[in-house]
């Protein structure tokens, strides 16, 4: 009888402790408020991303600070579940005076849009927690970055994007007027056929941010015939807007860049510099890069330079230009002033661009003396 009784006391305190774990909306309970996940488990206030549905759902939230709109809520909870919503701890970052500290992106885990490894990527490849209708496939560009995305050295590999008529900006982010870093991206495979100004990039279709040690190899395509685009291995158009300035430092790709369209300036690490001053540091390029468009312009590292500082930075990439009225550069399709170009080449033996023999700035030179030291010390 006593044992009976002792069970019965035991059932009735488990019974309260479940009542007085419910909150006043019923949907919840302590205990799991208690045991939401961080997702910044270093503390860093950036929000950790591992997998490919958490990279897709940035878009939802381009500031980073883990705040969504309701009509994105449901979308966001499935690539990030059971995160922390409060405001002061919203996704786990710390707390400061002013309350939830979250403030970007970083890469903890590599990436592959390849998921089964078959060398395709197809609807065989499955992304779980992605709503239903997203396509990973075909990746749509994430609209425009406005915060921090810290790379970690790790790499996202397999991006495939085939974009329309109606999408001006074309890269896993179309806009970046935040910071990107160390962020490899392997095996991009893009085409855009937009018959339009285009902006066209594996990276950032247009940056108006930062982009510092970061790379990107595979392939970009553009189709589009229609006039004025910005092909870049990397960048499409590197530009300042409201006062941000467009900066690609320490980076570089070996992306094969071509454009057929009227009008396009392509570049194996940029498209075109413009509107402002931008700066090119310590980059290079190392894709083949070939315009057969009418009026077009090639340059080993960069379409067309204007309003454009450049330093410390070459080009060993093949280029080619074969359309009418347009022209090629080992470095430069087509110089624009005001620009600065320091101690900066290309490769005449691999870009198929002889040099000018003048005593100017870029400079065509052997690999050879590519690959000779400098007597630089800074």
């Amino acid at each position: 009888m006593r044992r009976v009784a002792t069970t019965l006391a035991l059932i009735a305190l488990a019974g309260i402790t479940a009542l007085a774990g419910v909150d006043s909306g019923g949907s919840h309970t302590l205990a799991a408020a208690q045991t939401t996940t961080d997702y910044d488990d270093d503390d860093d206030r950036l929000i950790d991303v591992r997998t490919l549905a958490q990279l897709n759902a940035i878009r939802w939230d381009l500031n980073g600070d883990g705040a969504v709109a309701a009509t994105n809520a449901a979308n966001y909870l499935l690539a990030f579940p059971n995160r922390d919503t409060s405001a002061a701890t919203r996704m786990g970052c710390p707390s400061t005076t002013t309350g939830n500290a979250c403030r970007g992106y970083e890469l903890r885990s590599d990436l592959d849009f390849d998921r089964n490894g078959d060398g395709s990527v197809n609807s065989s490849d499955t992304y779980p927690n992605t709503p239903a209708g997203a396509n990973l496939h075909n990746w749509t560009p994430i609209s425009q970055l406005n915060t921090e995305f810290k790379g970690n050295s790790r790499t996202i590999s397999n991006l495939t994007m085939t974009t329309g008529g109606s999408v001006r900006q074309t890269g896993m982010f179309a806009i970046n007027s935040g910071t990107i870093t160390g962020v490899g991206l392997v095996d991009a495979d893009i085409t855009a056929s937009r018959n339009a100004t285009a902006n066209v990039g594996s990276l950032v279709g247009a940056n108006v941010g930062t982009v510092r040690s970061s790379y990107a190899t595979g392939e970009i395509r553009h189709t589009g015939t229609g006039f004025t685009n910005y092909i870049g291995g990397l960048v499409g158009y590197n530009q300042v807007f409201s006062g941000s300035a467009g900066t690609i430092a320490a980076s570089w790709a070996r992306v094969n860049v071509s454009s057929s369209g009227r009008g396009s300036y392509i570049g194996g690490l940029i498209g075109s510099s413009a509107a402002g001053s931008t700066t090119i540091i310590a980059s290079y390029a190392a894709g083949a890069v070939s315009a057969t468009g009418s009026s077009s312009y090639a340059g080993g590292l960069i379409g067309q330079a204007r309003y454009a500082s450049i330093s410390s930075s070459y080009a060993i990439g093949a280029v080619s230009e074969t359309g009418t009225g347009g022209g090629a550069g080992g470095l430069i399709g087509r110089t624009r002033t005001p620009i600065t170009v320091a101690a900066s080449y290309w490769d005449t033996g691999t870009t198929g661009i002889a040099d000018d023999a003048g005593d100017d700035a870029p400079e065509g030179v052997s690999t050879s003396d590519l690959q000779s030291l400098t007597s630089y010390t800074g």
